[in-house]
């Protein structure tokens, strides 16, 4: 039973990291077998670049508020909506079904309603107020497409907090309601302790995925404007196949792994010490 599941890895993900690796260390172009052992020359390369220390630091800022962002949101969400009925049910549905579509979807239909013509700044000329740069300037840009990768992974977050809401037994919260223990006070003292390994996987996972955002980068901005809003995912696919410089490209994912291995380690030390101190 041990053998498919190494073979998988094996394949999956252990040699095409090697490879990567191997390609860091190149000047692969991508095409024919003359690949030139450069040693780090890419890596000293990449870190000179200022594009780089700006695709880092959009890639953090995405991560960090969205972490942020989608954990204190869809704890609420799940709070509001945890109690059951045909009301609940369909406001659950509604703030799920973004998670059923295509990033590259709702990339395109946001590029569409925020654009300088588009839906949103037709509705706020009603109120005398733009029409506003949303995707043309650099600061709105990464705002914008900050907001949209909320908009649409909020369901997720939402769900695990209902599970995990779910799990915790009645009891205990009116016992607490019994011995005189206010909402926030049993929220507290109760629920969050309770809640503190689906907080943990909330936060690990959310970091992670949007550490590797390029999906709704590519379809909202095209990294732009003027580079703006390209994350080090994004970095990666173009060096590599639109530049062809696949061994740089390859440098960038290698540093953008480490980065997110070290990242989702030190996150996990530091909430599973949380969990302890809570329980």
């Amino acid at each position: 039973m041990v053998s498919p599941a190494l073979f998988l890895v094996t394949v999956l993900i252990a040699i095409p990291l090697c490879m990567a690796v191997y390609f860091s260390l190149t000047d692969w172009k991508g095409v024919g077998l003359n690949a030139k052992f450069v040693g780090l020359k890419n890596y000293a390369q990449l870190f000179q670049d200022p594009a780089f220390a700006r695709a880092a630091f959009v890639t953090v800022f995405i991560a960090v508020v969205t972490t942020f962002v989608l954990n204190v949101v869809g704890l609420t969400l799940a709070s509001l909506l945890h109690h059951s009925g045909a009301l609940t049910s369909f406001y659950r549905s509604v703030f799920f079904f973004p998670m059923v579509l295509s990033p590259l979807i709702v990339g395109f239909l946001w590029r569409t309603l925020l654009d300088y013509h588009g839906v949103v700044n037709s509705f706020l000329g009603q109120f005398g107020v733009g029409p506003i740069e949303f995707l043309g300037n650099p600061t709105l840009a990464l705002w914008s497409v900050t907001g949209v990768i909320v908009w649409q992974s909020i369901g997720f977050n939402m769900v695990l907090y209902l599970a995990g809401l779910q799990n915790i037994p009645k009891s205990l919260l009116e016992a607490a309601y019994v011995d005189g223990a206010s909402a926030w006070t049993a929220f507290r003292r109760i629920t969050m302790p309770l809640l503190a390994p689906v907080i943990t996987i909330n936060v690990v996972s959310v970091f992670i995925f949007n550490m590797r955002e390029y999906d709704r980068i590519r379809s909202v901005t095209d990294g732009g404007p003027g580079g703006a809003t390209q994350t080090l995912a994004y970095k990666v696919i173009n060096e590599a196949f639109n530049l062809g410089l696949l061994g740089r490209g390859s440098a960038y994912a290698v540093v953008l792994m480490v980065a997110v291995a070290l990242v989702a380690a030190v996150l996990i030390v530091f909430l599973r010490r949380r969990e302890a101190d809570l329980t």
